[in-house]
């Protein structure tokens, strides 16, 4: 704590510490300055992240038309076209692996973990598998549902 003397401007033999352990942390020098050193970092990383993300958008809008337009090239001149929903299918199947292996880029660059990230989807896969294995094995087997609706 404060002495009378400090109060009072007079010297004492201990001088007033910075670091002393009587302060309130968010009252020392140092405090305001980590934390508008850390605020810095990370208005520049989620700017950084923002503009990736639109290179990225940009980047996968152009490979999107550019099969799609290749796709309809060859529908036209091809004995046997192409039909409309594979190429919807495979345009949308492209551009999920591609975000698929961005979005972890992106989350990454802001300062997340992404091995956290990729653990909880992995777990919730698998237990949206392990759910619907009966489902799935009676699908296969060709057996309707117990439950019928009459």
């Amino acid at each position: 704590m404060w002495s009378a003397a400090r109060k009072l401007g007079e010297n004492s033999d201990d001088s007033y510490d910075d670091d002393s352990d009587d302060e309130i942390p968010f009252a020392k020098k140092k405090f305001w300055i980590s934390y508008a050193t850390t605020a810095m970092d990370v208005t520049v990383n989620v700017v950084v992240a923002a503009i990736l993300f639109l290179i990225f958008y940009l980047t996968i809008w152009v490979i999107c038309k550019t099969i799609r337009k290749t796709l309809a090239y060859h529908s036209k001149h091809a004995a046997k076209p192409l039909d409309a929903q594979l190429v919807a299918f495979v345009i949308t199947a492209i551009k999920l692996l591609l975000w698929i292996q961005i979005v972890p880029i992106l989350v990454n660059q802001v300062g997340i973990a992404v091995d956290s990230v990729i653990a909880v989807l992995g777990a919730i896969t698998v237990g949206i598998g392990l759910s619907l294995r009966a489902t799935a094995e009676n699908f296969v087997a060709g057996e309707q549902s117990s439950q019928r609706w009459r």
